[in-house]
């Protein structure tokens, strides 16, 4: 059995017991194609393993996952078509008439919100499902929507999703290992991204675009890799992850080229043991909002506190800032084993440098299992 036909397997299960406490017949997700044939439908995927196709549906119903795919894209279902009911359709009015014929008379979740229930949820995969597919699909089915159930499907992770991540996590640290043999002096940032990519696609693709900042660059958290050059003295911060397996990596490295400063390594230090401090204190029943604020008093002892200009960390998964509990001050809810973030406190001082250091972890019954931990010294390339 394939690694994504034991998530799919997993994922089917959870689906299934999960929806048992909702008063609904099942559950319908309905693509909707962006560009060159791509979903940006991550719960598609959750249930199918691959989201690059175009108008799609996968309809849940009576213990069974049913996916209608186009025809020249069945192929790319193998997979699933071990766990599920794959259907194909060559005319767009053959999807339509199947999902109506899957759909009438039932009640199912769908991916929208009301904007009153969370205003955020409305910029998110919760709220993939377009006014004209609801429209649609309400003809014939009552829908009512899946905030709340995908929180909660996706929040925790299979115990197959956590072995994908550890391979995506094990392939991003041997590419980061490996970086130091990339960068030579005088290169820019653009050409350091270029090699960067070549590396993460020997192993899967990129879990979002990279980042690659030099010297003050380093102080901006989400610069894009720019014409700037390497010069004989300064910071490296590179930002990046392998996505292997429909899961998402996720690390932040910081290399020095040539000498680093004292005001360097006191920064690169607090950042390393504020990172290290929350990583000890992480366990299930702690909120968000208490490990962001942990990171942000540690920080504020060491007189960086306001250079830490944004979240600790983000659920992690299927999507690189994925469905779950992350760590942030506005996060109420509270961690429970099986879910994933990342932790990365960063320091940025403007028009001179940035420090940011990221781990994924895995919440525990006890505390976290680091997938991925950066190293404490300074690495000089």
């Amino acid at each position: 059995m394939s690694l994504v036909e034991r998530l799919l397997r997993e994922r089917h299960e959870r689906t299934f017991k999960l929806l048992e406490s909702y008063e609904v017949d099942g559950r319908v997700i309905l693509t909707r194609e962006v560009s060159s044939r791509t979903t940006l439908d991550t719960n598609f995927e959750y249930l199918m393993g691959d989201k690059n196709v175009g108008a799609a549906a996968a309809i849940v119903h009576d213990g069974i996952v049913e996916g209608i795919v186009h025809e020249i894209d069945k192929g790319m279902f193998e997979a699933f078509s071990n766990v599920g009911k794959l259907y194909t359709y060559r005319k767009y009015e053959e999807l339509l008439s199947r999902i109506k014929e899957r759909v009438k008379g039932k009640t199912l979740l769908a991916d929208y919100v009301e904007i009153e229930e969370n205003e955020r949820r409305a910029f998110s995969s919760l709220n993939a499902l377009t006014s004209a597919m609801k429209e649609f699909l309400e003809k014939y089915a009552t829908l009512k929507p899946a905030g709340e159930f995908v929180l909660k499907l996706r929040g925790v992770k299979t115990p197959g999703e956590v072995e994908a991540l550890k391979k995506a996590t094990e392939y991003s640290r041997e590419i980061a290992e490996e970086l130091p043999n990339m960068i030579t002096e005088g290169m820019t940032e653009r050409e350091l991204a270029s090699k960067l990519y070549a590396e993460i696609r020997r192993y899967g693709e990129p879990s979002f675009p990279v980042i690659v900042a030099f010297h003050e660059n380093t102080a901006n958290p989400h610069h894009r890799p720019s014409y700037r050059r390497l010069e004989s003295n300064g910071p490296i911060l590179v930002d990046f992850g392998v996505r292997y397996g429909t899961m998402c990596a996720d690390t932040t490295r910081m290399y020095y080229h040539g000498s680093p400063t004292e005001d360097y390594l006191l920064v690169h230090e607090a950042v390393y043991e504020a990172k290290n401090y929350v990583e000890e204190h992480l366990k299930p029943g702690i909120t968000g909002k208490e490990a962001h604020e942990m990171a942000v008093e540690y920080l504020r002892e060491r007189g960086y506190a306001e250079y830490f200009t944004h979240s600790l960390g983000h659920a992690l998964g299927l999507e690189t800032h994925d469905i779950g509990p992350g760590l942030n001050p506005y996060e109420k809810r509270k961690l429970e084993p099986f879910n994933v973030v990342t932790v990365e406190p960063g320091v940025y001082l403007p028009k001179r440098f940035g420090v940011r250091l990221e781990d994924d972890v895995v919440i525990t019954e006890g505390g976290v299992e680091r997938l991925i931990h950066v190293p404490k010294t300074v690495i000089i390339v």
